[in-house]
């Protein structure tokens, strides 16, 4: 019998103010996963990182989203602010690459677009985001290839459902 696959929820209870994290079943979350737009790193740029930056890296990141998502000012430093700059830097370097054929990238550029396109309510972004999704399959990048002869017709499909208000 196969164990079944597990994901990691983070929650913030305002309440007591605590950080919770639940490891669950996939199959419990199924709906959420299908309905909300996740933040999505490739787990080679942790790798890339090392285990002391990786590290820093998610910590610093799960602040920046309560910051930015849980309504909750920290008070330990500017998470918001660092974030939106190195956001900005990162998306740079990450165009420059992409626009230069490294596939990966294109593959992340794509997935920023897409973000960017779901959180603006920008169909323009969404369909550059196909554009660069290609290029990077194209490119053989393996997840553009899983991604785009899977789940991206019903993401994208949804973003565009969500953008025109139907």
């Amino acid at each position: 019998m196969t164990k079944a696959k597990r994901d990691l929820i983070i929650h913030f209870d305002e309440e007591n103010e605590t950080i919770v994290c639940y490891s669950t079943e996939e199959r419990n979350i199924e709906k959420i996963r299908a309905r909300e737009f996740p933040l999505e790193v490739p787990l080679s740029m942790y790798v890339e990182a090392g285990a002391d930056d990786a590290e820093r890296m998610m910590g610093a990141g799960i602040f920046a989203l309560l910051e930015l998502h849980g309504g909750l000012k920290l008070g330990m430093r500017d998470y918001k602010g660092e974030s939106r700059e190195a956001k900005v830097a990162d998306f740079a370097k990450i165009e420059f690459k992409a626009q230069h054929g490294d596939a990966e990238c294109q593959f992340m550029l794509a997935m920023d677009l897409f973000s960017r396109g779901v959180r603006t309510r920008s169909a323009s972004d969404i369909e550059l985001a196909e554009v660069w999704l290609e290029k990077s399959a194209e490119g053989n990048f393996l997840e553009a290839i899983e991604y785009l002869h899977g789940d991206w017709a019903m993401d994208k499909d949804s973003a565009l459902r969500g953008i025109s208000g139907d």
